[in-house]
């Protein structure tokens, strides 16, 4: 049985693999930067597509980075150059319950715009916004 150690080698080396076939477009100051404008946005629903697996990820929390280039939430920890890309959508379903029955949910918007601003602001990102939100690229 592999230990621990080397599961997360042969993860690196494939990592590495799919993103070199990639033009990489975030760093990690990038991304530390993107993390500062949607923590603090306080945007909800975000969900993340990995590199490694394909594998795109509903985050349970906000999206909040650590600065040794690993993002961070209740999902677990992830490489920033695991990132594919992070979509925010226009609206996020907030749930209602009352006791047991489950209500109609509510739509609420996501402050779109604002993120858009900012990130404007902070530098050159490579993003698609359409009427379904907005997808900030790490790879193409």
């Amino acid at each position: 049985m592999q230990n621990l150690n080397e599961k997360y080698e042969i993860y690196q080396k494939r990592l590495d693999k799919k993103a070199d076939r990639l033009a990489s477009l975030m760093n990690d100051a990038k991304w530390l930067k993107l993390c500062e404008i949607l923590d603090a946005s306080e945007c909800k629903g975000i969900r993340v597509k990995l590199l490694s697996s394909g594998e795109e990820i509903a985050l349970i929390c906000g999206f909040g980075c650590l600065e040794d280039g690993y993002f961070d939430c209740a999902n677990g920890a992830i490489l920033f150059k695991d990132l594919h890309w992070v979509f925010v959508p226009k609206f996020y379903e907030q749930t209602r319950m009352n006791r047991t029955e489950k209500l109609a949910s509510n739509f609420i918007s996501n402050p779109l715009e604002a993120v858009l601003d900012a990130t404007t602001k902070a530098g050159k990102f490579d993003y698609e916004i359409d009427e379904n939100g907005l997808k900030i690229y790490g790879y193409r």
